[in-house]
């Protein structure tokens, strides 16, 4: 997120070099290009988008829980957070798509 004391220039330099050293990391460390991200906190913008895509990437992944139609744009993909402290049951439950709180 953009920081009230930032300029717009300041924050596209600062993101852009957030996506640039992490995907440098990445591919220095496993030596493949990095192609998918999940965002940190599950929040992104327009512009992260873009910065993503002249990076290379293909896709990335929200925190927002939900199921992910055909449609779905690529750079927003749903995914339910999955915590250490999780039993079986809670996970497969979190595996659900269709539960009855959300038909209602």
């Amino acid at each position: 997120m953009i920081d009230k004391k930032d300029s717009f220039k300041d924050y596209f330099n600062r993101l852009e070099e957030e996506i640039s050293v992490c995907t440098n990391l990445v591919k220095k460390r496993v030596n493949r290009q990095c192609r998918y991200l999940a965002y940190p906190f599950g929040t992104t913008n327009h512009l992260v988008v873009a910065l993503l895509k002249k990076q290379g990437y293909r896709g990335a992944m929200t925190v927002k829980r939900g199921g992910n139609p055909f449609f779905v744009q690529n750079f927003r993909v749903n995914r339910s957070m999955i915590y250490g402290d999780y039993t079986l049951d809670k996970f497969k439950k979190n595996l659900v798509v269709f539960q009855e709180e959300v038909l209602q």
